[in-house]
């Protein structure tokens, strides 16, 4: 896991880990045939250097990324831009919406809502009085709406250790 997330950070774009073996890269400064020379270009070196499938999915957002992932595995590379994500999302079932655990798919199916094409013809307010804020944050996903971003992790700039005296030394 660290030799590859080496291996992403070596590209010098931000980059949120989110697990062991998944991580986000923002790529928002290139174009979608620049990011996917860069996807194919990864994947290549993962399985040349570390003998490892790996998927890269493509989008605008962390979100829509992760969800592009998914439907690559195993081992492709897809990327959906933002003309073709509601096309994308239209008939997915609603629980591969990062999140939306056991609880919120039971909610949501009790209105009548299976997949996110229906979910983006919801009633937000309904949504939000259901689900709370994560109701307005599914209904926007649902409409191709991906207002996360790349967390990249802080480094540590300075470490400081204080010891205080019994006795004033000074000044």
């Amino acid at each position: 896991s660290k030799k590859i997330m080496d291996l992403l950070k070596s590209y010098g774009f931000p980059m949120q880990q989110n697990s062991i073996d998944e991580a986000a890269l923002d790529l928002k400064n290139k174009s979608y045939d620049e990011a996917k020379e860069i996807g194919k270009e990864i994947k290549e070196r993962i399985a040349r250097e570390m003998a490892l499938p790996s998927t890269v999915g493509i989008s605008f957002g962390p979100v829509f990324a992760k969800m592009v992932c998914d439907a690559a595995k195993p081992d492709g590379l897809l990327a959906v831009d933002e003309a073709h994500i509601s096309e994308f999302l239209q008939d997915k079932s609603i629980e591969k919406i990062p999140g939306i655990g056991p609880r919120a798919k039971e909610k949501l199916e009790g209105m009548g809502i299976k997949t996110i094409g229906e979910l983006a013809k919801a009633n937000a307010q309904k949504l939000i009085e259901v689900l709370g804020s994560f109701g307005d944050e599914l209904h926007l996903l649902a409409n191709g709406i991906d207002k996360s971003k790349v967390v990249q992790e802080s480094e540590i700039l300075s470490i400081s250790r204080e010891k205080t005296l019994d006795n004033a030394t000074g000044e």
